[in-house]
């Protein structure tokens, strides 16, 4: 998957559960989805930048977006491996690139993996309490 394939695959999911949850997408806001300073991006971007800019509050948009992906995210993981793979191959595909709607999505799904990552660090611990403990029972001075 290449980064526009990406961004086509994130932006479908966003406006999908901007449907879903009757949240209004303007054109714009749409359109700003795609921006990038850097990488191929939609013919008219720096036009859409500028509107937006003058007629939109970036912090309110980002939080509708990220809110938007991170209930998009969640009810594809719940009903579809294969979308859940192709979310996986989006973010790869924009990992080493700039665009905005990477920022959003890393925002929307930072803490996703909360429960996990507790769940490993536990483990960890609890090893290394167990080694502790077993090198006091078998060390030779007792």
């Amino acid at each position: 998957m290449n980064s526009m394939d990406a961004k086509e695959f994130i932006v479908s999911r966003i406006t999908d559960q901007a449907a879903l949850e009757n949240v209004d997408l303007s054109e714009v806001e749409r359109k700003m989805l795609y921006f990038s300073e850097r990488h191929p991006s939609l013919p008219d971007i720096s036009q859409v930048a500028t509107e937006f800019d003058q007629n939109y509050n970036m912090f309110e948009y980002e939080a509708k977006i990220v809110g938007l992906v991170r209930n998009a995210f969640r009810r594809d993981k719940k009903v579809s491996p294969e979308k859940m793979e192709k979310w996986v191959a989006a973010r790869r595909a924009l990992r080493w690139e700039d665009h905005y709607i990477k920022v959003m999505v890393g925002h929307a799904l930072k803490y996703e993996h909360r429960t996990r990552d507790f769940l490993i660090y536990l483990g960890v611990a609890g090893a290394v309490i167990l080694l502790i403990i077993l090198k006091i029972i078998l060390s030779p001075g007792r």
